[in-house]
């Protein structure tokens, strides 16, 4: 085995990581606007339940739809997506486990849309 960098190794990179670029320019232009907003209409456009988080929670459930649920559950990891307004669509753990696994995540995103298909 190799010795560590921090033991006197060799360092696996040889360049400072690339900066994280956390935002773009229409993330900029949205912080930007809601600034000008409060400067107008006051703390009603910050905190929760204002109209930026609505709009966010409104797209990313859009985005959703079908939540896949482990079978073997209790009401804690099934209620808050009904609650959220998604449909939770259980998926059967692995043989000998209580472990839902990606091959049933799979069979079961299939069988969901088939599903949806059917609901009036």
């Amino acid at each position: 085995m190799s010795t560590l960098a921090i033991d006197g190794g060799v360092p696996i990179r040889s360049q400072p990581m690339p900066l994280r670029r956390l935002m773009g320019r229409d993330e900029r232009a949205a912080i930007l606007s809601m600034f000008e907003r409060a400067e107008t209409q006051g703390h009603t456009v910050f905190g929760y339940n204002g109209p930026e988080e609505e709009a966010y929670c409104r797209e990313f459930a859009v985005s959703l739809g079908e939540v896949i649920v482990p079978a073997v559950s209790d009401p804690g990891g099934v209620m808050p997506v009904a609650l959220a307004n998604q449909l939770p669509v259980p998926a059967d753990c692995e043989p000998g486990t209580y472990n839902v696994g990606a091959g049933r995540i799979g069979r079961r995103r299939r069988g969901a849309r088939q599903d949806r298909d059917r609901v009036p």
